[in-house]
């Protein structure tokens, strides 16, 4: 599969999020003070930034379509369907913005703990944190929006075939 077939906004939404995962992770490298949890916040901000990558490779390479035919995704389609990759996508954004909301949360309190002069580090990191969640959730929206035009796609192609069954019908009935 070409790049071509695949829109541009999934290539975007990804490489904006490795973007803002990088600079999320060089606020966090830049901190003097080094509380306890900022384990927990630099292990989001490398998560965010993996699946990140690991989408847009998958994505530039066409292997995101066989990738949603695993076994292991096919197990959880609803109804005894069929997961694709917009699943897929919608699934991994909810989870990193739900992950980068506490990352969000953990630097806040962070920033507003330690003394004056190192807080601004943890006060950058969660601004880049609560960013990395709006582009998340909003990169889920997208896959909810891709999801549609999928199922609006299918229908007007159940629909086609329909009107031909019933073209071809009509034709035998004449010819009798």
């Amino acid at each position: 599969m070409d790049t071509a077939d695949v829109p541009k906004h999934q290539i975007g939404a990804n490489v904006f999020n490795m973007m803002l995962s990088f600079c999320l992770l060089l606020a966090l490298s830049s901190a003097e003070l080094l509380p306890a949890t900022l384990g927990v916040c630099l292990f989001i901000g490398l998560v965010s930034l993996a699946v990140s990558s690991v989408a847009v490779a998958l994505i530039t390479s066409g292997l995101h379509w066989h990738i949603a035919k695993f076994s292991m995704f096919q197990a959880f389609a609803p109804y005894g369907g069929e997961t694709r990759w917009h699943h897929l996508q919608f699934t991994y954004a909810v989870a990193l913005g739900a992950f980068n909301s506490i990352g969000f949360l953990l630097n806040w309190a962070i920033a507003s703990s330690v003394p004056r002069p190192y807080h601004h580090a943890y006060a950058v990191a969660a601004f880049f944190s609560l960013a990395l969640c709006v582009s998340f959730l909003l990169t889920a929206l997208v896959a909810t929006h891709d999801l549609s035009d999928e199922q609006d796609m299918e229908q007007k192609a159940t629909l086609v075939h329909r009107l031909g069954q019933q073209q071809q019908q009509q034709q035998r009935y004449t010819e009798l």
